[in-house]
């Protein structure tokens, strides 16, 4: 009985053990509000495809260098932005057709909806000198889109922890919206990394994309990205790696810090209980042999 109970500890204890030394890995989840397909045949996906059918020509964007010369490319409305390290290597890649969506109540009451498409000519900004996280800035108007990116702990794969719209409600686009020359801010919800890709590796996908922003009471918006092909970190060379595709429901996971805290605290419990049982087996039988002996 004594060994079978030791058995059991031992299980338990292990069990904990391995919970809180597992590699913090970005696990596929079903695919969330903030990044799911657009639904064929939907009116915006249909109205997004047939406005981007106009050949532009892909342009790339670096900073602190100026745009290079465009060069020509058979998918419309698809540009090319460059971001550079201090020592003039590319860091950042984004390859995408992206349109951003707002709807909001207008002035007489009626819901209204507005549609702005990232220009293929941006001013480009951020930082990517840090070894797990960097920042993507476009800025246009008074528009800007941040892209923040992080890497897991163990740094084996990076993911799209946050994207951040900024604008004024002064533009010609919100001339409807009651409250005139607001600054406004929305960004995805917290908590939740978009696209988990191997370090080296550049996430690859065709489909058109919704992420949803959250952050104003009055006004809901949208990113939808098509033709997207992305990736940070980039350490060797100036182009692209190897290409991620993307799978169904596995564009978003939970942050696993958590977890992981969890599955530490399990494991001293499992250790204390153990160590505690193990005093008590030991105080009761030097007991039971006492008694014997008197």
């Amino acid at each position: 009985m004594e060994h079978a109970e030791a058995c059991l500890l031992l299980l338990l204890f292990a069990i904990g053990v391995a919970v809180a030394q597992q590699r913090v890995a970005p696990s596929p989840s079903e695919p969330t509000p903030t990044a799911k397909q657009q639904s064929n045949g939907s009116d915006k996906v249909s109205f997004f495809r047939s406005q981007n059918q106009k050949g532009d020509p892909i342009r790339s964007t670096a900073y602190p260098v100026a745009a290079s010369t465009p060069t020509a490319t058979p998918e419309g409305g698809t540009a090319l932005y460059k971001q550079y390290a201090k020592d003039g290597s590319v860091c950042t890649l984004i390859r995408t057709d992206a349109l951003l969506t707002f709807s909001y109540v207008d002035k007489i009451k009626e819901k209204t909806e507005t549609d702005i498409f990232l220009p293929n000519e941006v001013t480009v900004s951020g930082h990517c000198h840090l070894e797990d996280s960097s920042l993507l800035t476009m800025r246009w108007k008074s528009y800007i889109l941040n892209w923040f990116f992080m890497k897991t702990p163990g740094g084996e794969r990076w993911y799209l922890d946050k994207m951040e719209v900024k604008f004024n409600t002064s533009e010609k686009k919100f001339e409807h919206y009651p409250k005139p020359g607001r600054a406004v801010k929305m960004s995805t919800p917290a908590k939740v990394g978009l696209f988990p890709t191997p370090v080296g590796k550049a996430y690859e996908c065709l489909e058109e994309e919704t992420i949803q922003l959250e952050g104003s009471k009055d006004i809901s918006a949208s990113i939808l990205l098509r033709d997207l092909k992305i990736q940070p970190f980039i350490f060797k060379g100036d182009d692209f790696g190897p290409e991620f595709i993307c799978q169904p429901g596995a564009k978003s996971f939970r942050d696993e810090r958590a977890p992981l805290a969890v599955g530490t605290t399990l494991a001293v419990v499992t250790l204390l209980t153990v160590s505690g049982y193990g005093v008590y087996r030991y105080i009761k039988i030097k007991k039971v042999q006492y008694d014997n002996v008197e």
